[in-house]
């Protein structure tokens, strides 16, 4: 779990980047129904914009409603830490996969 600011800065950038890269081939795949080896390449057309705001959107709103949701669900003080990051991380990715996609998918592939 990250300590101060700049860790966690730093910690959503790269968790950011990642679900970002797999939740725009997951998109690209389900809009031409095949999964090639070009979706890889084809993920970074997108790619840039959609991390910032997924980056944006997590340090700002997403990020706080998750650890409020992680402290009722696992107590830090009786619990191990693994279980609570792992908790922290499940709340987050809840949080901001649907918050992700209602907001930049529509946004980026021009659909109402």
């Amino acid at each position: 779990m990250p300590k101060n600011k700049f860790q966690d800065v730093i910690y959503t950038i790269i968790m950011a980047s990642v679900m970002v890269y797999g939740m725009v081939a997951y998109n690209i795949v389900l809009n031409t129904g095949s999964m090639q080896n070009w979706v890889f390449l084809a993920v970074f057309h997108e790619w840039p914009i959609m991390t910032v705001i997924a980056i944006l959107l997590e340090l700002v709103f997403v990020g706080k409603l998750a650890m409020k949701v992680a402290f009722r669900l696992v107590n830090p003080a009786r619990s191990q830490p693994d279980q609570h990051y792992a908790c922290h991380l499940g709340c987050i990715r809840m949080a901001d996969v649907p918050v992700h996609e209602l907001l930049c998918h529509p946004a980026v592939q021009g659909q109402p």
